[in-house]
């Protein structure tokens, strides 16, 4: 199984590299490293030769390359791969030597292969974000199902080696299996910090906006400033809604919360409490219907959406939702949800507008759509763009319009020197994507003293109408600002610029129409099997959904799962690391001589069972003793004698207590000097198969 670990690791080294790698140095240089460093164990070299030899050999094959060729090809293989082939060709080596090392040469392979970037561009083209995402996860449960098989294969080899005994007479062992279980949670720690890497460069392939997660897209749920984007034409949803298409906001997320280390972000909580129209972020299990605000010039639209591509769980809809229908639909329908939505939706003019501000919103809400608006570059630049007007109309206008005429639209707005992506947007580069519009726009109308928000969600295109059905792509999602007018609730303002950056190209992507047109088919003849979803919302954890609402309790009590693995680990520990060591500690501080002695002894013969050297079956203090010597412990057999005199003999004096102490000190140095494969071994286990017989 390590060879195996190994062999993925090099493919995904390889498969990272495949521009610069030549195809011989691919197919031949891994090989050639692990059989070198198992030919250094098998001709019976000592240490310091056998490394040497495995350091040398490439050296003296690039001499010979020289010779024969030019060193381009070798270069470009060897100084991209040397570590990791080194590496190889050591550990082999050295873990056939001393198996406990075996630990350390897997949890170092493991992390390599989960954390190694593995994006777009790692596997083949034409494969959609959420297929590489699933990918991504069935190697990383490879990666782990193999680490597992690779740790018990060291753990057995680790024995043998200690005890003497031949594979065959090797039984199942519980601290074997508890041991591979505590590793198993150090590999699902770096698997959980690799997913993470893997959707932050999800997000970054997703328009900045978009992450892959499992099988499907949802939006983030932080706005975030990347230095680099790119854009990919997947078809995520349709959506359709009576009267003519026209260009729509699809809006899946407001978000309302603000402070300096995260920017904006979603706030469910307190946007639930202090919004007048409250959103709820996932579609609910049966038909649902809210008051509304009662605002001005606004009139309703009903909306449908088949969710193809994306969380089912995902809720859109215009700009204020006061009722939504989810469906049941057919066994093999090709939409993962389908729902119906009534909004809404403003069609108040600039005129209306302008003489807002008779029904203020109350103290509290304002100060919270207004946070992050008392930094003073802000202030002085909303005062700058806003100095001609007085309403809040005329002032989010002129913002929106300063963007359209001074910035440009870029995927690659660049990295700020100094960290801060948006002043180096506003001062440096003016340009960006989206989100940095947004991001801009919101802050500098806080500043002005404009209640506003930043929204998510996707940006239609009418003229791909076909019946009334919009195939919504996800380079199409797009991030926008809503600007609060008392009367008339929150207005749409899109201050992203349609103007390209000099030097810079929109990458017009476009889907075919075999991908949607089928499905607006299977839409219309199948409309008669479709049924209003009467789920209980309170039942879900039934249909799958309770990890969300467990994920949820998370975020809103962090402390939980520390408290948890905390209990969890007390008890798996309490009955032979925290109770045994208690009643140890006891006769360490004994007033008896004999006592001292036996505690310390305990104390440490206990670390070394669990690091490795378990006493046998029928096997004697002393017995073991001899045997944990002949291992490398020195000096712990005379110790041992010392501890069996405590124990038995009727006259144990303090200077029988020195003697231990001088013993202990000499078992220490040379258990310092065996490995940190023991110490961490010791360290971890539970001690569940750690007793003593005796």
């Amino acid at each position: 199984p390590r060879l195996v670990l190994h062999l993925i690791g090099w493919v995904l080294l390889c498969r990272l590299l495949q521009d610069a790698l030549p195809v011989f140095w691919v197919w031949g240089a891994f090989p050639f490293a692990a059989a070198l460093g198992y030919l250094a164990y098998r001709t019976g070299l000592r240490p310091l030769f056998a490394i040497g030899g495995i350091l040398l050999v490439p050296w003296i094959l690039r001499l010979g390359a020289a010779a024969v060729s030019s060193l381009v090809f070798f270069d470009n293989g060897w100084f991209l791969t040397a570590p990791y082939l080194y590496f190889t060709a050591l550990s082999l080596y050295l873990v056939k030597r001393r198996p406990n090392w075996g630990f350390i040469e897997i949890f170092l392979l493991t992390g390599f292969s989960i954390l190694m970037p593995r994006g777009e561009a790692f596997w083949p083209q034409g494969l959609s974000g959420p297929v590489i995402d699933s990918l991504n996860l069935f190697l990383t449960i490879l990666i782990v199902l193999i680490t597992m098989l690779s740790l018990a294969s060291v753990r057995r080899d680790s024995e043998i080696r200690i005890s003497g005994t031949s594979s065959k007479q090797m039984g199942f062992s519980f601290g074997r299996m508890v041991h591979a279980l505590v590793f198993s949670g150090l590999i699902l720690l770096l698997f959980l910090a690799g997913n993470r890497v893997r959707r932050d460069e999800s997000i970054q392939s997703g328009g900045g906006l978009l992450a892959s997660d499992m099988f499907r897209f949802d939006f983030n749920d932080v706005l975030s400033l990347e230095p680099e984007i790119s854009l990919n034409a997947e078809l995520t949803m349709l959506y359709r809604e009576d009267g003519p298409s026209i260009l729509r906001y699809l809006r899946r997320y407001t978000l309302s919360g603000w402070n300096e280390e995260k920017g904006f972000f979603r706030d469910g909580e307190n946007e639930s409490l202090l919004d007048v129209t409250p959103i709820p972020a996932s579609l609910p299990g049966s038909p649902r219907s809210w008051p509304g605000g009662g605002f001005l010039s606004r009139t309703g639209i009903r909306q449908e959406y088949y969710l193809v591509a994306l969380d089912p769980e995902s809720f859109f809809a215009l700009n204020e939702p006061v009722a939504v229908e989810p469906w049941t639909i057919w066994d093999d329908a090709s939409f993962t949800r389908a729902y119906a939505v009534e909004s809404m939706v403003s069609f108040a003019g600039p005129w209306e507008l302008i003489d807002s501000g008779r029904q203020p919103l109350p103290r509290e809400t304002r100060e919270y759509y207004l946070k992050g608006g008392d930094n003073p570059y802000f202030v002085s630049l909303a005062e700058k763009i806003t100095r001609d007007y007085n309403d809040p109309w005329g002032k989010a206008l002129a913002i929106e319009r300063w963007f359209h005429d001074n910035y440009y639209y870029s995927l690659n707005p660049g990295m700020a020197p100094d960290g801060n992506q948006l002043n180096w947007f506003l001062e440096v580069s003016r340009k960006g994507y989206c989100s940095y519009f947004a991001f801009a726009m919101t802050r500098i109308c806080r500043a002005a003293g404009i209640p506003s928000r930043v929204a998510v969600g996707f940006l239609t295109d009418p003229d791909s109408s076909t019946l009334g059905f919009v195939p919504v792509r996800s380079d199409q999602a797009h991030a926008w600002v809503e600007v609060w007018f008392d009367e008339y609730g929150w207005i749409t303002f899109n201050p992203t610029s349609d103007v390209m950056a000099p030097g810079e190209e929109y990458p017009l992507q476009f889907i075919s129409s075999d991908e949607w047109l089928p499905l607006i088919e299977e839409v219309l003849t199948r409309s008669g099997e479709v049924s209003v979803s009467m789920e209980d919302d309170e039942d879900t954890s039934e249909d799958g959904s309770w990890w969300k609402r467990a994920f949820t309790l998370v975020r809103r009590r962090p402390l939980l799962p520390w408290t948890i693995g905390g209990l969890f680990l007390f008890i798996l520990y309490l009955p032979r690391r925290i109770i045994p060591g208690l009643f140890r500690m006891v006769f360490l501080l004994s007033s008896q001589p004999r006592r001292r002695v036996q505690g310390r002894w305990s104390l440490f013969a206990g670390c070394l069972s669990r690091g490795g050297y378990r006493p046998l079956k029928g096997e004697t203090p002393l017995d073991w003793a001899i045997r944990v010597e002949a291992a490398g412990v020195s000096g712990f057999t005379s110790w041992t004698k010392l501890y069996l005199k405590a124990e038995y003999s009727p006259r144990f004096n303090l200077e029988d207590e020195e003697a231990g102490i001088e013993k202990y000190r000499e078992v220490l140095k040379s258990w310092r000097k065996a490995g940190y494969a023991g110490h961490l071994r010791s360290f971890i286990n539970p001690g569940w198969n750690g007793g003593f017989p005796w």
